[in-house]
């Protein structure tokens, strides 16, 4: 946990950003747990910062994302935030709605192709779905 720390208060340092023990630990949680949701941050943060509101997360998701901290990412109805800033894919369960990073390098090819024969300056977001295996072992039959 030190080293997450360090990691999170040096990038959050790197960035300007005013550090305050519950932007830290919003940064820290979200570097710990893949893709959560503004609620689900909420609800983990205010066990040990009970004076926590819903707007101090929400302004400091919107904060991080307007200064490239996190990614926001929109699959159907639930809005999950990332702070990997590597490129990367996601494939999402269909049941849980939990969601898994996957790297595939040589999709950026495919990406530097179309810019080069649309002269578009492009960028792509790629989506997987399918079952995660905790719903799968819940429910077999629904494969």
């Amino acid at each position: 946990m030190a080293k997450l720390k360090e990691t999170a208060l040096a990038r959050l340092k790197a960035k300007g950003v005013r550090i305050t023990p519950q932007r830290l630990a919003i940064y820290c949680y979200l570097s710990k747990i893949q893709h959560p949701t503004a609620e689900e941050l909420y609800q983990a943060l205010k066990i040990n910062f009970p004076t926590v509101s819903q707007a101090t997360v929400y302004n400091t998701l919107r904060y991080y994302k307007k200064e490239g901290l996190v990614r926001e990412l929109n699959f159907g109805e639930n809005t999950r935030y990332d702070s990997a800033s590597d490129d990367h894919y996601h494939v999402i369960c269909k049941k849980c709605g939990k969601v898994a990073d996957f790297h595939y390098p040589y999709l950026h090819e495919v990406e530097e192709f179309a810019e080069k024969i649309t002269n578009y300056k492009t960028h792509h977001r790629l989506e997987f779905y399918g079952i995660c295996d905790s719903c799968r072992k819940k429910n077999p039959a629904e494969d």
